[in-house]
């Protein structure tokens, strides 16, 4: 199943590297990420906005605090339907537009095949939508 995850150009080359990282902290502070989502390719969206959008409000929010961290990017994975299924739960169901891996529910799958995964990024420029 292909997964979209919008970011920074500098941080989707990061995960590309050493996969999501759930000891992450936002630059400047703030809670650890705990685990990875990423959305189906065609939502719904939901709180997040469209990944574009909240590529580029990454960005931004990088550049307030006198960082580069690249363009927008959308990173893209194909991760195997079993990975994916360890993830969805009556809480977080498919219908929601997006899979989030947690510790207890599919990230150690993920994080095992993940130097196997295809994997891209696609960056853009220009104003969110």
């Amino acid at each position: 199943m292909l997964l979209f995850h919008g970011t920074t150009m500098t941080r989707a080359r990061n995960i590309i590297r050493h996969g999501p990282n759930v000891n992450f902290v936002e630059p400047g502070g703030g809670p650890r990420a705990e685990n990875f989502s990423a959305c189906l390719p065609f939502g719904p969206f939901g709180t997040t906005g469209r990944l574009e959008s909240y590529a580029c409000l990454k960005v931004a929010a990088a550049k307030r605090e006198g960082r580069d961290e690249g363009c927008p990017a959308i990173l893209i994975v194909d991760v195997p339907d079993p990975i994916v299924d360890e993830a969805v739960s009556d809480l977080f169901p498919l219908s929601q537009g997006f899979v989030q891996f947690d510790p207890e529910t599919g990230l150690g799958a993920l994080l095992a095949a993940w130097l196997t995964l295809p994997k891209r990024i696609i960056p853009f420029d220009g104003e969110s939508r």
